[in-house]
């Protein structure tokens, strides 16, 4: 039997819809409070552990193998080493994204028993008080770093995530510095979104045109690389479009939505099973009928270099057909005098996707 390339296989992921990765926030409660945080502050009634017992197999009948566990902070629950117990005794992989101010010795311990594939860890500053500055509560620099240690003494696979914004920008490059004299994997955003709720409040947040000039050759670069993955003969263009399609997220409450910022609500796992909601949902089967020329982004000349984010225009618009603009901005800044990929050719390959 010839064996299935990987190109092939995310090509039955978009045409089966198989729901492979889950992003589950657990609670809305935190213990910070940062200045551009985007996330509801929702904090009542969560899914009990026996409710979340319930779900998990539910995902993984439909061919669920990773969870990303998110909050709020998640480290706020009494019971969370309980789900990720049992989390890891139906066989999913799990990441955990974590501001790190509650680990302790004794909890990293038994983290390290249930073996994560990444422990991400939020870290805004190179000192104490920017990053204080934007998490607004102090003594938090000193515990993020003590959670660092921990993990990294522990030999736990982790991640250091910071986002740039205008109140941090000077300290990018001592990050960095740190990053590599501390051996650390260094994950680096530059995008702030308006709050889930409608506010515009984070935008004010957004690094200036000037200080995004200065990180243009990093945009650039990314943007090539994601330009050559998606214009790869052997990709097809599977990435261009996989709204409710291979990934899903599912908030404190039990509602199902596309994603953490695409907040179109397609169920509840307290009325519906996640089999019903996923393959029945009227509202998913909406969104998997649209095309790439539904899309505002579609007739855009840096479309294939843009690191495109639906969920960032619904945001910014209610409405993830919209072009986000944020994302407009960093593209057109990175790319300039560029030559561009031809349109023509993702239509044309979208009729043969069709026909084949």
């Amino acid at each position: 039997m010839e064996e299935a390339s990987f190109p092939d296989f995310i090509i039955k992921i978009r045409r089966d819809n198989i729901p492979l990765r889950a992003q589950i926030a657990l609670t809305y409660r935190c213990n910070l409070d940062c200045m551009h945080c985007f996330e509801s502050k929702e904090t009542q009634d969560e899914l009990t552990f026996f409710e979340i017992k319930d779900i998990l197999p539910q995902l993984k009948d439909l061919g669920c193998i990773s969870l990303i566990f998110t909050g709020g902070e998640l480290f706020l629950r009494r019971d969370i080493l309980d789900i990720f117990e049992f989390s890891r005794r139906l066989g999913f992989g799990i990441d955990i994204l974590t501001n790190g101010t509650l680990l302790t010795r004794d909890l990293v311990k038994q983290i390290k028993k249930i073996n994560p594939q990444c422990t991400q860890v939020s870290l805004y500053g190179a000192t104490k008080k920017v990053h204080e500055s934007i998490t607004r509560v102090k003594d938090t620099y000193q515990k993020t770093l003590e959670a660092i240690r921990l993990l990294k003494s522990s030999n736990l696979k982790f991640r250091i995530a910071t986002i740039i914004m205008q109140q941090n920008f000077s300290e990018l490059k001592t990050l960095r510095e740190m990053a590599r004299r501390e051996k650390w994997n260094l994950k680096v955003d530059y995008c702030i979104s308006p709050r889930y709720d409608g506010s515009g409040s984070p935008l004010i947040c957004r690094i200036t045109a000037e200080q995004l000039k200065q990180v243009a050759p990093e945009l650039k670069s990314q943007r090539e690389s994601y330009h050559k993955i998606i214009t790869s003969r052997a990709s097809q263009y599977p990435y261009l479009f996989l709204l409710g399609s291979h990934s899903f997220y599912i908030s404190a409450q039990g509602e199902v939505f596309l994603s953490c910022t695409s907040r179109i609500k397609i169920g509840s796992l307290r009325q519906d099973s996640f089999k019903d909601i996923w393959m029945h949902s009227a509202q998913i089967k909406n969104i998997r009928r649209l095309k790439l020329n539904d899309f505002q982004c579609s007739g855009c000349k840096h479309l294939l270099y843009c690191c495109w984010d639906p969920g960032l225009a619904w945001l910014e618009h209610g409405d993830f057909t919209a072009s986000p603009r944020e994302m407009c901005r960093f593209t057109e800044i990175a790319l300039r005098k560029k030559k561009y990929f031809r349109q023509e050719d993702i239509f044309n390959q979208e009729e043969k996707d069709e026909k084949s």
